[in-house]
C-alpha cells in the first residue's frame, strides 16, 4: 500500500490534488443530470454561456460574503484565509464557481457539438438522397 509520506509530495500539493478530485466528483453527477435529467433545463449554447457568466457572478458575490463573514469572526486573517474559515457558506461558493461554471461551459460545448453533428449527419443523408434521386432519374430517362 502506498502512503502519502512515501510519495514525498508537499502537503499543499496534496491539498490541491484533493480539491481537484472533489470538484471532479461533484462535477460528474451534476453534468449527467444536466444532460440527461428529465427536469433539467434545455438551453442553447448561448444560453449555457450566459448561465456560466451568472455562475461566476454568483460565485463572486458568495466569495465576498465569505470574506466578510471570515473577517467578522477572524479580523487578523488575510482575505482568502478568512473566507476559508467563514463556515459552510464556502460550499455555495464552490458550488457556483467553479463547479457550476464548468458544468455550464461543458454544456455549451455539448450543445454546439450536437448541433454540428446533426447538421453533418443531415447534410450527408440529404446528399445521399439527392444522389439516389439523380441516379434514379438518369436510369428512368434511358
Amino acid at each position: 500500500m502506498i502512503s502519502v509520506a512515501s510519495l514525498a509530495l508537499p502537503l499543499d500539493t496534496w491539498d490541491r490534488l484533493l480539491t481537484i478530485a472533489a470538484i471532479v466528483l461533484l462535477e460528474v453527477p451534476f453534468c449527467i443530470y444536466l444532460w440527461h435529467g428529465d427536469k433539467a433545463p434545455r438551453l442553447s449554447a448561448s444560453g449555457w454561456l450566459g448561465a456560466a457568466v451568472v455562475s461566476v457572478l454568483v460565485g463572486a458575490v458568495s466569495f465576498a460574503s465569505d470574506v466578510w463573514l471570515g473577517w467578522h469572526h477572524h479580523p487578523d486573517l488575510p482575505a482568502v484565509a478568512a473566507a476559508m474559515n467563514s463556515g459552510p457558506g464556502l460550499i455555495v461558493t464552490f458550488g457556483a464557481c467553479p463547479v457550476g461554471t464548468i458544468a455550464c461551459l461543458a454544456s455549451a460545448v455539448r450543445v454546439f457539438a450536437q448541433r454540428r453533428y446533426r447538421r453533418a449527419s443531415t447534410g450527408a443523408s440529404a446528399e445521399a438522397g439527392a444522389e439516389a434521386n439523380t441516379a434514379a432519374s438518369d436510369a428512368g430517362s434511358e
